[in-house]
């Protein structure tokens, strides 16, 4: 991380980075599967993402918006359903809201998440979290991560330049959305990584490392 800047904007992933939704992956891919097969699409989705991104982008390619919107719909219910079921297994990461607090006190924080906006609004009012300055969520994007739309939603309406911006999330989609707007990113140790730098143990650690960097 560049020390010589100052970091005016946060921006944190949700699942995984505060909290942990264990959400049922297995039961949510295997229900796009048959989606996208009764639709008559490549129902190949591994790496989730990506590839629920890719089947998006060839329909509206070929002019399909109305098309891919019903589909990226259906796969938020799908999303969403197994969300709200897991809710009440839903547990804050030790030191998440410490480093919420802090943050909020030297600067701007939005969140950016796959999540849906139903169980971000759950958690938020359970575990009494601060407020973000801006939230977006994937009701709110065309695209699932590590498309760079939703980060670009918030820079432009935040009005922040991409090295005042940090991402902290636990994963290597949240690190190609950083790096796809040249913002620095902390990423929180987890089995899955592979191409993740600035990799720590906790969220309190997170907030050593970009401490000397805020405003």
């Amino acid at each position: 991380m560049d020390k010589s800047k100052s970091i005016n904007l946060v921006v944190f992933d949700f699942d995984g980075t505060l909290v942990d939704l264990h959400v049922d992956w297995t039961k949510v891919k295997n229900d796009c599967i048959k989606l996208l097969i009764s639709e008559g699409l490549n129902s190949n989705i591994t790496p989730f993402g990506q590839k629920i991104n890719t089947i998006i982008e060839s329909l509206r390619a070929r002019g399909e918006e109305e098309y891919a919107k019903k589909i990226k719909d259906e796969i938020n219910r799908i999303i969403e359903r197994e969300e709200l079921h897991a809710k009440n297994k839903a547990k804050l990461k030790e030191g998440a809201l410490q480093l919420l607090l802090k943050i909020n006190t030297r600067c701007k924080t939005a969140l950016l998440s796959d999540n849906g906006k139903q169980i971000i609004s759950y958690i938020t009012k359970k575990y009494k979290l601060p407020p973000f300055d801006m939230t977006i969520c994937r009701d709110d994007v065309k695209f699932f991560k590590p498309n760079a739309e939703g980060i670009n939603i918030i820079q432009k309406s935040m009005k922040i330049f991409d090295n005042e911006c940090l991402l902290i999330g636990n994963s290597d989609f949240d690190f190609m959305v950083a790096e796809s707007v040249n913002s620095p990113s902390i990423i929180l140790k987890n089995s899955n990584l592979k191409l993740a730098r600035n990799v720590v143990d906790s969220p309190m650690q997170a907030y050593d490392t970009i401490s000397r960097v805020l405003k």
